[in-house]
């Protein structure tokens, strides 16, 4: 993180221009490029996915560079975020597994399985859950139907044949703007 952090203050270059018109310098725009990937390389992230606002306006007229302590809250801010999305997910998943229980009673050992085959994969199909958890296809599509049943699972495809599911609770407590 330190490395990205310099990165975005060594690579702003020259002032910022002045004016509304004016581009960023190329150094901001290296800079936006540099900070995700370094984190990323740097095993900070796994994926490019976190964006820093590497220009400010501090004035109207004048954006400019945030400093490193700017960089650091920003990625702070960021952690918390992750962090409430994880544990918001991590309560719905034991919320789900408690609600099937008492909803399926004997039939709820499949789809159990099933309920944490989506919480790894996110996205399934009944063919793929038939083979990853050694269940019989009409098995595995009983245990996906009862999960749909009960709003836990979503088809997203929207076709006939080959349609997948999605653990749509974990989709949107994981979503950026569910967890600020």
């Amino acid at each position: 993180m330190l490395k990205a952090a310099l990165a975005a203050q060594l690579l702003r270059g020259a002032a910022p221009p002045s004016g509304r018109d004016s581009a960023p310098p190329a150094g901001q725009h290296l800079a936006a490029l540099a900070v995700p990937l370094l984190l990323c390389v740097g095993g900070a992230t796994t994926d490019a996915w976190i964006t820093l606002p590497l220009a400010t306006a501090a004035a109207a007229d004048a954006p400019t560079m945030p400093t490193l302590r700017d960089l650091f809250a920003t990625l702070a801010r960021e952690a918390r975020a992750a962090e409430r999305g994880l544990v918001a997910a991590r309560e719905l998943c034991a919320a789900d597994e408690i609600r099937l229980r008492d909803a399926l009673g004997r039939a709820a050992y499949s789809a159990l399985d099933v309920l944490a085959l989506l919480r790894q994969e996110i996205v399934i199909t009944v063919p793929e859950a038939a083979r990853t958890l050694g269940l019989t296809p009409p098995t595995a599509g009983a245990a996906v139907a009862r999960l749909v049943e009960l709003g836990i699972a979503r088809e997203v495809t929207g076709k006939a044949r080959s349609r997948a599911f999605a653990y749509e609770g974990i989709v949107h407590a994981l979503r950026p703007s569910a967890v600020r």
